[in-house]
C-alpha cells in the first residue's frame, strides 16, 4: 500500500498550494481556481484557514504528503449547505502523481482521522463524469453513485454532468478499525 501522511494545511504549506492550484490540468474538473500569482494563492490559504478553523464542523484541510515528505496534493471535508447529514470529501492530488495510488491512500488516512470526528456520519462527492481517474478512485474505496446531475459542473469554460457519491462513515474509535 502506498503510504502518506496527513498533516493540517498551514500557512508554511502556500508555495505547495500554488504550485497545485496553478497547475490549469489539475484545477479543471475542480471548484478549485486556477491561479496566477503566489499572492492570490496565500489569500486562498488565509480564506481556507479560517473556513476550517476548528470551531467548524469541517475536516482537514490536509497536506497529503510521501512518507518521504513530498508534498502530493490537498484533501478535506465541507459541510454543504444547506447540511443535509453529510459531509463532503474533495482531494486535489499533484498531476505528475495522478495514478499512484496517492488518492487512495488519502482517503483511506481521512477515514482514520474521522474517529476523532463522531460528527461525520456520512460522506458525499460528486465528480465530473467526463474525470474517469476521479469516479473510479471513489469506487474503489467504497462509494456508490447514486445520481446525476446533467450539466451540474459548471467552470473554467466547461458544462459538464456530474456523478454523485456517498459512502457511510465506520463506526469506532482508530484502535477498533
Amino acid at each position: 500500500m502506498t503510504r502518506i501522511t496527513l498533516e493540517k494545511v498551514t500557512r508554511s504549506d502556500s508555495a505547495d498550494l500554488f504550485r497545485l492550484w496553478s497547475d490549469f490540468e489539475t484545477v479543471k474538473f475542480t471548484n478549485w481556481a486556477h491561479l496566477a500569482s503566489s499572492d492570490q494563492c496565500d489569500r486562498i490559504v488565509e480564506r481556507m484557514l479560517r473556513r476550517y478553523d476548528p470551531s467548524t464542523s469541517r475536516v482537514g484541510p490536509f497536506v497529503i504528503r510521501s512518507s518521504e515528505g513530498e508534498f502530493l496534493g490537498l484533501i478535506g471535508l465541507d459541510v454543504p449547505e444547506p447540511f443535509e447529514g453529510a459531509h463532503e470529501l474533495w482531494y486535489l492530488i499533484r498531476r505528475d502523481r495522478w495514478n499512484l495510488g496517492y488518492g487512495g491512500a488519502a482517503i483511506a488516512g481521512v477515514l482514520q482521522t474521522l474517529a476523532e470526528f463522531p460528527q461525520v456520519k456520512r460522506m458525499v462527492a460528486t465528480a465530473v463524469a467526463a474525470n474517469i481517474g476521479s469516479w473510479r478512485l471513489l469506487e474503489r474505496n467504497g462509494f456508490s453513485r447514486t445520481g446525476l446531475i446533467a450539466g451540474g459542473f459548471e467552470r473554467h469554460g466547461l458544462k459538464l454532468d456530474l456523478f454523485e457519491y456517498a459512502r457511510a462513515v465506520p463506526s469506532g474509535t482508530l484502535e477498533e478499525r
